[in-house]
């Protein structure tokens, strides 16, 4: 017998979640602080739809532009600040606190930036933080250059740039749902992740620069690239957004905690997203450089190849993403991807040498923008609008735990070795994976019809307030 879902669970969410956003936006509300209003997005022109798909409004081809030198500069970032750490201290306890400081605003400041988006101008939080991030980059670079660069400068830029990614994280996330359709927004995502998997492919080109010129000019090329973002922001014309009650900054966070908390749906893709950050990007991110040059024994054009090795199976990952169409089985999607990241993190613990660590390095990419990708797309479809803002930022608390994941990481490679901590977290997470499907089975028989309003057309939404608008719906709505 096929998979249904239990009465009184999901279907009343959707037809709740219809009927609030449907209200939401007879309400209106505009950008304010000078921002553009402005109708739906529009195609150029007619098209039946395809791979391509969200390519076809500008404004989104201007938002994936400005996501790819963004991501440019925080690879370029990622993989140069690594080395240069672990190039002077020689410890991987050192380099997991170094790069762990960036928990700090993560996990600190993410929860307010959401309310902070909401009532500041979203283009001037865009410009304000990538011309700042550009300054850090330049600093640093100089620094190294003269050769005057010290322990606490490197605590500092993390730090620095850490406050900037968080209020910038939210607002790009927010615009991307603005500027497509509803029901182009799954591509969207996985166009967006391409834009991100195509820049991985430098970590290469930053090994190599590092190894010619010196890790400065990386920090150079990071400045450049955060401020060509800055300049795709003053060119988008930012979509209206739904009008927030200006209540105090305390009561609009815990409106937003309740919402994550009492909606099934949303604590589910909460808690799905944070395994990654938390337990699988730092077991192979935060600890390559130990890798490379440890266990591996390779320099740091080896270790540009390897990092490089997973963007090429992200881009195959965001590609096969991106062409899914109207596939329905996401959640199935997700958890198939979930398990698999996982398994292959473990299979990468024993790589020994470039030959054996490379392959499978590449299949991980692939696995892990699947997740990814699939994830974000279900969060943000089954959000309601006036809560988008909130819960993003609460979203974007689990990239917070990157630095803390790569911190214990560091510290239990110190005391047990790379290769077992990397073991270990890629067993926990695969733990973690397997619990949510035997124990929420809604999450497996998740449908894309069911967010999107089915094949009819555009369903108005988003969100669930699951248990809340399941006690509170009568019955399903027809959409």
């Amino acid at each position: 017998m096929a998979d249904r879902p239990r009465q009184g669970s999901l279907p009343k969410v959707f037809a709740a979640v219809a009927h609030a956003n449907g209200a939401a936006s007879k309400n209106g509300g505009s950008e304010s602080n000078g921002d553009h209003r402005q109708p739906p997005p529009t195609a150029t022109r007619a098209h039946p739809g395809g791979f391509l798909d969200a390519f076809r409004y500008r404004d989104y081809r201007l938002l994936w532009v400005g996501s790819l030198f963004f991501s440019l500069g925080i690879w370029l970032q990622m993989v140069t600040l690594g080395w240069v750490v672990y190039d002077l201290t020689a410890s991987s306890s050192r380099l997991g606190q170094i790069l762990g400081i960036g928990a700090i605003p993560m996990l600190l400041l993410v929860p307010v930036s959401g309310v902070v988006v909401d009532r500041l101008n979203r283009r001037v939080v865009l410009v304000a933080t990538q011309l700042a991030m550009a300054v850090f980059s330049f600093g640093l670079a100089i620094a190294l250059v003269t050769d005057s660069v010290q322990l606490w400068h490197l605590f500092g830029f993390v730090l620095l740039t850490g406050i900037c990614q968080v209020f910038f994280m939210p607002v790009q996330q927010i615009l991307m749902f603005g500027v497509v359709p509803r029901e182009k927004f799954p591509n969207a995502v996985g166009l967006m992740m391409l834009s991100f998997n195509i820049t991985r492919l430098l970590p290469l080109a930053a090994g190599y620069i590092i190894a010619w010129v010196g890790p400065e000019g990386n920090f150079f090329i990071q400045g450049a690239a955060v401020i060509g973002v800055a300049v795709t922001a003053l060119l988008l014309k930012f979509p209206p957004r739904p009008s927030v009650a200006r209540e105090p900054v305390l009561r609009n966070l815990a409106a937003g905690a309740r919402y994550a908390v009492r909606t099934p749906l949303v604590r589910v893709m909460l808690f799905l997203g944070i395994v990654p950050p938390l337990l699988l990007i730092p077991a192979f991110m935060g600890l390559m450089p130990v890798f490379a040059k440890d266990v591996i024994h390779t320099g740091p054009t080896g270790l540009g190849l390897l990092l490089s090795s997973m963007g090429v199976g992200g881009i195959c990952g965001a590609l096969f993403t991106a062409s899914l169409g109207r596939f329905e089985r996401r959640g199935l999607l997700l958890l198939g991807a979930m398990v698999a990241f996982s398994l292959l993190i473990f299979a990468f613990s024993f790589s020994r040498s470039m030959a054996m660590a490379l392959p499978i390095l590449v299949v991980t990419g692939f696995c892990e923008m699947v997740a990814m990708s699939t994830t974000q797309a279900l969060l943000q479809l089954c959000v309601a609008d006036a809560m988008r803002a909130r819960v993003i930022s609460i979203s974007n608390m689990g990239m917070g735990l990157i630095p803390l994941g790569i911190l214990g990481a560091g510290i239990g490679a110190e005391h047990l070795g790379a290769p077992q901590m990397v073991a270990i977290c890629a067993a926990t997470a695969l733990g973690m994976t397997v619990l949510v499907a035997v124990l929420v089975p809604d999450v497996r028989r998740l449908s894309l019809s069911q967010l999107t309003g089915g094949k009819g057309g555009v369903h108005a939404p988003e969100g669930s307030a699951l248990s809340a608008s399941a006690q509170s719906s009568k019955g399903p709505a027809r959409v």
